[in-house]
């Protein structure tokens, strides 16, 4: 919700005549605005994640599952956890940016992560078809989930379907961010303030 309304409170306000009077090529504006948010949005994620991973190991090693803060793949989940949560406020950003209204990006910063695996799930479900599993694996939701997964060995295989590794997951939820920031962008330059 902050990176829908990080361009969406001025739209409603209409300070954003100001912010391109100020700076009139507006990718500029664009790219600070989703740089600022990134990186601040990053630093704190990873901060709160990291806490409240301290927090949560010793509740975890009285239940026998025992987190080591030395084995990586720790370290990494929590990475990709951070990063996932930036990458899905840029994604709002950039979707707020195409939409330029606070409960429209806030819907549609919602819906495509959240609601959409709901849908794609229900079908999977009723059909068991790989092609709808396939899909399912490459929204913006499944990507983060793989980037934050904890994986004591390699995840399992299900024939015919695509699984993604935390790498490939990065990649694709990166894809998603590049692909609405790149309709931003050139809406951003087309329309008026």
């Amino acid at each position: 919700m902050l990176g829908a309304l990080v361009i969406t409170g001025e739209y409603g306000t209409g300070m954003i005549r100001s912010t391109f009077a100020a700076v009139p090529k507006r990718l500029p504006a664009l790219l600070a605005k989703a740089v600022v948010f990134g990186v601040s949005t990053f630093v704190i994620s990873l901060v709160t994640l990291a806490g409240s991973a301290l927090i949560a190991a010793p509740l975890l090693n009285a239940k026998g599952m025992n987190l080591d803060f030395g084995d990586g793949r720790v370290s990494l989940a929590v990475l990709g956890a951070a990063g996932f949560m930036t990458l899905v406020g840029l994604m709002a950003l950039f979707l707020s940016t195409i939409i330029r209204n606070s409960a429209g990006g806030i819907s549609a910063a919602i819906g495509l992560p959240f609601v959409a695996p709901i849908i794609i799930q229900i079908f999977v479900s009723i059909t068991r078809s790989p092609w709808a599993q396939n899909i399912l694996e490459f929204l913006p939701s499944t990507a983060g989930q793989r980037m934050s997964t904890y994986a004591i060995g390699p995840l399992p295989q299900i024939k015919d379907v695509v699984i993604l590794d935390a790498g490939l997951g990065l990649l694709v939820l990166a894809a998603w961010v590049s692909l609405f920031g790149i309709i931003a962008g050139v809406l951003l330059k087309r329309r008026d303030a």
